[in-house]
């Protein structure tokens, strides 16, 4: 088990709830939330309030590479193959009104403006082999799914709808 805490604290924990002797890992800040993926099992992804994306080796709780600055606030952090390439990319949303994508080894690949803050994000096929989308939610409550697909290194990127908590569906 691994935990984030409020003073930027990384833990992991054995099964009796006990911590990992050499196991450990600060911020600085807050961590806002942790990811590890099935793909990438070897990466403890972190978002946090100190602007940057951490990635540590789930072994050692070392970092892989040098954090990742964004703009602001790093609330949420997700890892996944997004781009059908059979490696990983990192994604992480900042306050800044951005989804930074990072890859395998934690260099910048682009940024999409998003035109808020992404308060949650999650990345899968909407339909049986379809294309990866980016579920994301902000601040404001409102809930936008993107496309986003690769040409050689060019990205691009398409928002596919978006609903409101005013709307019908969240009733």
């Amino acid at each position: 088990v691994i935990i984030g805490t409020r003073s930027g604290k990384v833990l992991a924990l054995n099964k009796s709830g006990e911590p990992l002797p050499e196991w450990g890992y600060d911020t600085g800040r807050l961590v806002r939330q942790i990811a590890i993926s099935p793909q990438a099992p070897n990466y403890v992804v972190i978002s946090s309030e100190d602007r940057c994306i951490h990635v540590l080796d789930s072994t050692t709780g070392k970092p892989c590479w040098e954090k990742y600055r964004t703009g602001d606030w790093v609330r949420c952090v997700f890892v996944g193959d997004i781009d059908g390439d059979g490696r990983v990319e990192i994604l992480g949303g900042s306050g800044d009104n951005y989804l930074y994508i990072l890859d395998d080894h934690g260099n910048y690949l682009d940024k999409l403006y998003l035109g808020y803050q992404c308060f949650a994000l999650f990345a899968a096929p909407l339909e049986n082999g379809g294309p990866i989308h980016i579920l994301t939610s902000s601040t404001e409550k409102e809930l936008t799914v993107w496309t986003i697909s690769r040409q050689g290194q060019q990205w691009k990127y398409k928002k596919a709808w978006e609903k409101s908590s005013d709307a019908l569906l969240f009733e």
